[in-house]
């Protein structure tokens, strides 16, 4: 798209090429970006072949393409609707509006052509040009055009013009649509009159993008990731860590935990060890969020989750890979999914953030045994709790305190009394997450207050002395999950901003990062993954259309599979 000014209207009309918007100077309302934005940028015909996955690499997490200019279809569109899609761009179709055609007429054009749907953004129409209309033609054709769109999409549209073209159009308004800007090389943008504030700002013309031959539209959106997501149809994501638990059984066999549709927790388990599933069964018992899993120091495991009465409550396995006790309460009001540890000498050690905000814990008194009751652990936090164990057997707890900062503290001795909290430094918007390198030293991974994958690592085990966090990048939305590989590399699971399963890995065990590569899938909540008796990662989502999914590697450190469901319907 094109905008050139000369003070208030200087129109160059537009001959099917380009976008021919002008950019104006005159004086008009700014607004700037109050807080984080994220970039992307317009393409049509005229950008060529586009190399979609090194755009989504230099960080343009969304793009607009160009559907048609009036009812010419761009030849492009379809290669580039596909191209953006399948390298996890966010995508969006825009229309360049003719005033001389019908509105409605238009907007069937577009319906027919773009295939707009729950993880896009919003239809776009173009508007830049008068070709010789009157204000009232073109102020008729564009509440045609929104209105019929409305109509068949059920989205309300954005326009996108520029504010000196806009002041020459009387009788305009907003349409009731987000505002996108053409208003280049300048601080902030002017404000067409008919709004009074911004979703997406073209801010240059002449960009340069790995991927795009020539110059390229720069445009960026006024928000962060999960209002880029409540955008495309989604919502903010949810507090919880992940949708699924994960286990292992004694003999090797993967079993998951979900809380169901109808609030229960249900589970299902491989037949055999690395093979088919069974299955989904329910374990009965109303829940919310996410279940524990930790297996006893027998092989038996054992669930917890918090109940619909907001207490914590516990099954259990009766023998090693057998069938489940039935759930019993171990008190104390909780406000979030519980996490569970195994201590050094077999005790299991659950975590959960109680109805005080506080951190509180109990423990089994002997292996495989009864509990202890709750006790404190002081420290104002927010979301679910964090453990891993630390090279010498001591257990470590992460949490994301009041104050938006990551907390942590540890064993004094394997098994024994606590350190009390200490920061991390680094704003935190989720859960975190941790697990032990190949060597024994932690590593914990967050989603950044600018919505990106930080993580820091302990430069010697059991010692944080010295560290800080480094950023992983990628946009992601809700908490990361980590698992280690067969041989011994890390490998961090994320959502990312367009709701696609997103992963890396280090390059040796304790090594630097791959950046981040897409799994394809649109998913809702955070994975989860687990090692099968092969050594091969096994990843579980809850998938857009609300059955939880799952892909493996096909060799211990491989490939990935692709996506195949294991149906269910799993609470949102």
């Amino acid at each position: 798209m094109k905008v050139r000014s000369i003070l208030v209207l200087a129109l160059l009309t537009a001959c099917g090429s380009r976008h021919e918007v002008v950019s104006s100077t005159q004086a008009a309302d700014t607004v700037c970006q109050t807080g984080p934005t994220i970039e992307g940028v317009d393409v049509s015909e005229f950008q060529g072949n586009i190399d979609w996955g090194q755009v989504r690499a230099s960080g343009r997490l969304f793009a607009f393409i160009r559907v048609g200019d009036g009812h010419y279809f761009d030849p492009l569109f379809d290669q580039n609707w596909s191209g953006a899609k399948g390298a996890g761009v966010v995508r969006g179709a825009y229309q360049f509006f003719r005033p001389g055609q019908d509105g409605a007429s238009q907007a069937d054009f577009f319906a027919q052509h773009a295939p707009v749907a729950v993880g896009d953004l919003p239809p776009v129409l173009d508007v830049e040009v008068t070709d010789g209309q009157s204000s009232a033609t073109i102020v008729a054709g564009i509440g045609a055009w929104v209105a019929r769109m409305r109509e068949l999409t059920g989205r309300n549209p954005i326009v996108y013009t520029a504010p000196g073209f806009w002041a020459g159009i009387d009788g305009a308004s907003s349409f009731g649509s987000d505002l996108w800007v053409a208003n280049w090389f300048v601080g902030c943008p002017a404000m067409p009159y008919s709004w009074n504030g911004w979703s997406f700002w073209q801010y240059a013309d002449d960009g340069g993008v790995p991927g795009i031959g020539g110059a390229v539209d720069l445009d960026r959106f006024n928000g962060t990731a999960e209002d880029l997501a409540r955008l495309v149809g989604g919502s903010e994501p949810s507090r919880r860590p992940t949708a699924v638990g994960a286990g292992r059984n004694a003999d090797g066999r993967l079993e998951v935990f979900v809380e169901g549709a109808d609030g229960q927790l249900w589970h299902q388990w491989q037949v055999v060890p690395n093979g088919g599933w069974s299955g989904f069964q329910p374990l009965t018992g109303q829940m919310t969020g996410t279940p524990a899993v930790a297996s006893n120091a027998d092989g038996r495991l054992e669930v917890f989750v918090r109940g619909a009465d907001g207490q914590l409550w516990h099954q259990w396995q009766m023998v090693p890979n057998g069938g489940w006790s039935g759930f019993q309460p171990l008190t104390g009001n909780i406000t979030d999914s519980p996490a569970v540890a195994r201590n050094a000498d077999g005790r299991l050690e659950v975590f959960v953030r109680g109805g005080d905000a506080q951190l509180w814990h109990q423990w089994q008194t002997t292996a495989g045994g009864g509990w202890s009751g709750f006790y404190p652990l002081t420290g104002n936090m927010t979301d679910s709790p964090a453990v891993e164990t630390n090279a010498d057997g001591r257990l470590e707890v992460f949490v994301r305190g009041s104050d938006g900062q990551l907390w942590h503290q540890s064993q004094t001795s394997p098994g024994g009394a606590w350190s009390g909290f200490a920061p991390l430094t680094g704003s935190i918007t989720d859960t975190p997450a941790v697990i032990a390198n190949a060597d024994g030293r932690l590593d914990v991974f967050v989603r950044g207050s600018d919505g990106q994958l930080w993580h820091q690592v302990q430069p010697k085990k059991g010692d944080w002395s010295g560290s800080s966090f480094v950023p992983l990048t990628g946009q992601i939305l809700g908490a990361p999950f980590a698992a280690r590989n067969a041989d011994g590399r890390l490998e961090v699971f994320v959502r990312g901003a367009d709701w696609q399963m997103w992963h890396q890995w280090q390059g040796s065990p304790g090594g630097g990062w791959s950046g981040f590569f897409p799994s394809t899938g649109n998913i809702t909540d955070t994975p989860t993954a687990l090692t099968n008796a092969d050594g091969r990662l096994e990843a579980f989502v809850r998938g857009s259309d609300g059955q939880l999914w799952h892909q493996w590697q096909g060799s211990p450190s491989g490939s990935w599979s692709g996506f195949e469901s294991l149906a269910g319907q799993i609470a949102r």
